[in-house]
């Protein structure tokens, strides 16, 4: 994706009733030097949010001329992806300052997008076995360090192999559970370099964004494990959290070790709870478990096929965790995190394994973006109107997520910190059936479950809380009862 550049596009205002949606909030500083594109680009991203699993034209509410008008922006070259991003990234810093976050991790993961069955989209690549096109994307999503709340994207980067080259299949995500990943060819030496610097490419550009009384903590899987990446956390005075993929040469006590030698001979600090995470691939739930912890101190060794450039070994904590009296039915889980972060403690090292834990939020917007909002559908035929559209569905996809753990991790607020006035009055209205919403707003817990009743949740005694399949469900309906809810107004 192109990089953002300075421009003078004047103050937005915005399109007709869309005052208070949350679109407007979002995109209003996109640069696209042109105020009649912000205003065309909101009100395509408040579109797809209503309908974000039909198709383009069934979003513009079937109309040809707004489905012609969507067509007309995607196909726009002044419309550049980094420039809704960037947008969009200022709102997520400011909902940071919002809830007083001092720290903030940025996790990183990419995906494969593919359009195989799109036979006649230009501008595609390779993304894994013979046959497969589509294109790769990286992203940097915020997350609140302190209650595991998605802030919003802080980078987003897309890529596309040639066709020709022969490269490994996609990489699904980490299993919870596994020890070691499943073996593959690497791609060509060449292709492999390239794409590894794309982890060093985020931090950069996502630590260059922060303001100075914000910090961050990038946490990645085991694609992300690799020296340069530590090395250049230690240029920039940024902190790492990452899942060992490799059993590294390191250096504990003045003596030659392994990685994971190095952990299994450190004390254990103790046993504590975590979440395994959920897992949409596998199909398995998230759960609770018990898990011994040790930490090892030691110097990581550059690789020798990094000899010729003379880098410095980089100090990091290990941290060994093992499930202890997993199910039977379930493989115990291990976890090898390696972290630039002081880790002395078991308080301290409980945390590291928190935040790793939500990891997985990019995952499950990975989830939301493809079955959810059916981005993979799309028939735009080029890559580049395909990527223009990415950067709407992904802050699509967030909100969808953000909404959910919002109503989990605040459950006592307002909703009116995710849903507009029309929106939760409209809510209310329907719940209660009454034409007259009531003066305060529901908190944000009542809120999400109202609305995932609309898309098919039950709420039964046990039920447990909804996931982000009814809640999107209940979103496409809620938008339905408010547009409806704003007509019977202005009528009146």
């Amino acid at each position: 994706m192109e990089t953002p550049a300075p421009d003078d596009t004047p103050p937005v205002a915005p399109p007709s009733g869309a005052e208070l949606a949350w679109a407007f909030g979002e995109l209003r500083g996109a640069r696209l030097g042109d105020a009649r594109l912000v205003r065309r680009l909101i009100q395509v991203t408040l579109a797809v949010s209503n309908k974000p699993e039909g198709s383009l034209p069934s979003a513009c509410s079937g109309e040809p001329h707004d489905a012609k008008a969507a067509y007309r922006f995607f196909d726009n070259d002044k419309v550049l992806p980094a420039e809704i991003i960037a947008a969009h990234r200022q709102a997520t810093l400011g909902r940071a300052r919002d809830l007083g976050c001092k720290l903030i991790l940025g996790v990183q993961d990419s995906t494969y997008v593919n359009f195989t069955t799109h036979r006649a989209t230009t501008g595609l690549g390779s993304i894994g076995a013979p046959g497969l096109r589509g294109f790769i994307h990286h992203g940097v999503l915020a997350v609140d360090a302190e209650r595991g709340v998605p802030l919003g994207w802080l980078d987003s980067y897309t890529w596309v192999r040639p066709e020709d080259t022969p490269s490994s299949p996609p990489p699904d995500p980490a299993p919870p559970d596994a020890d070691k990943p499943p073996p593959s060819p690497p791609p060509p030496d060449e292709e492999k370099e390239k794409e590894s610097h794309r982890w060093l490419d985020a931090l950069t550009r996502s630590s260059a964004v922060l303001p100075p009384d914000i910090s961050m903590i990038t946490v990645a899987d085991r694609e992300a494990d690799c020296f340069e990446l530590f090395d250049h956390a230690r240029n920039l005075d940024q902190h790492l959290l990452v899942r060992a993929h490799h059993d590294r040469k390191v250096v504990v006590d003045e003596e030659i070790k392994y990685l994971r030698d190095a952990a299994l001979a450190a004390e254990v600090l103790g046993v504590t709870a975590f979440t395994i995470p959920r897992d949409d691939k596998h199909n398995r739930p998230e759960r609770q478990a018990l898990a011994t912890l040790q930490v090892a101190h030691v110097l990581l060794q550059p690789p020798d096929h990094l000899a010729a450039r003379h880098l410095a070994p980089v100090p990091i904590q290990v941290i060994l965790l093992q499930e202890i009296d997993a199910p039977a039915d379930q493989k115990p889980v291990q976890w090898l995190l390696l972290t630039t972060l002081p880790v002395c403690t078991l308080d301290e090292a409980c945390q590291c394994v928190e935040w790793y834990s939500w990891r997985w939020r990019i995952e499950r917007l990975h989830f939301i973006l493809k079955s959810g909002c059916n981005y993979e559908q799309l028939q735009l035929e080029t890559a580049d109107r395909l990527w223009r559209a990415l950067a709407i569905y992904l802050i699509v996809a967030w909100r969808v997520l953000y909404i959910d753990l919002v109503g989990r991790t605040f459950p006592t607020v307002p909703c009116t910190i995710f849903l507009t006035a029309d929106e939760w009055q409209a809510l209310c209205c329907h719940h209660q059936k009454t034409p007259t919403p009531p003066a305060d707003p529901p908190d944000a817990r009542t809120a999400v479950r109202w609305i995932a009743k609309l898309g098919g949740f039950l709420g039964r005694k046990g039920d447990g809380e909804p996931g982000v399949k009814t809640l999107w469900r209940g979103l496409r309906q809620l938008q339905a009862l408010t547009e409806m809810y704003q007509i019977i107004c202005r009528r009146e």
